[in-house]
């Protein structure tokens, strides 16, 4: 009785073991895919984040560029150098091309720098929505691993658990067979009385 109610205890944690050990594999499984998004993501963020600093060189180099060009522009004018330009025109379709050209060129810069502002702005909502995607990674695979490490405890714990009820085990089936073999030598030495007292008895 003793021996089936040890082995129904070992058969019992060894099913606990096999189930936490099930549930450890998966978490890991998952948390190893949680850590390739987060890798994946960081790349985005790094890319996405070299492309805004590389925007930026671009509108200070335009801005600067810009105003060098207006600065130009004003001291032609100051001077007189830029009206000098547009009336040495040859005919009036020309003097209108050199005065539009004017203002077509400070425009075009203009535009120039607000879409690369545009392209800035647009990049760091994106650069928003990605990091919010990895802090929730983040979240996620700190609760993996916590989850993790609790089932790694909790399989050391039943593995210790089984450990001791196979001594148990192990010292009980020593026990029951020393029991055995004393039982044995006993019926040998009455098996044997009796021997001799038939003998005895023959020779009477």
């Amino acid at each position: 009785e003793k021996n089936e109610s040890i082995k129904s205890s070992i058969a019992d944690t060894q099913g606990q073991l096999d189930t936490t050990m099930s549930d450890l594999a998966a978490v890991q499984t998952q948390l190893e895919t949680t850590n390739q998004q987060i890798a994946s993501v960081q790349n985005e963020l790094e890319v996405l984040q070299g492309s805004i600093a590389q925007l930026n060189t671009d509108i200070q180099d335009k801005e600067t560029k810009l105003a060098d060009r207006l600065y130009i522009m004003q001291s032609y004018v100051n001077g007189g150098q830029l009206i000098n330009v547009i009336l040495s025109a040859g005919s009036f379709d020309e003097l209108l091309n050199r005065m539009q050209s004017v203002e077509e060129l400070t425009s075009y810069d203009k535009e120039l720098i607000t879409g690369l502002a545009n392209d800035k702005k647009e990049l760091e909502e994106k650069e928003v929505a990605v990091q919010e995607s990895y802090d929730s990674l983040f979240v996620l695979q700190t609760q993996q691993t916590e989850l993790e490490n609790a089932l790694s405890e909790q399989a050391d714990s039943y593995q210790s658990t089984l450990d001791e009820q196979t001594a148990v085990m192990n010292n009980y089936n020593v026990e029951i067979g020393a029991i055995d073999e004393s039982l044995t030598e006993n019926e040998k030495r009455i098996l044997a009385e009796e021997e001799r007292q038939k003998e005895e008895e023959r020779l009477k």
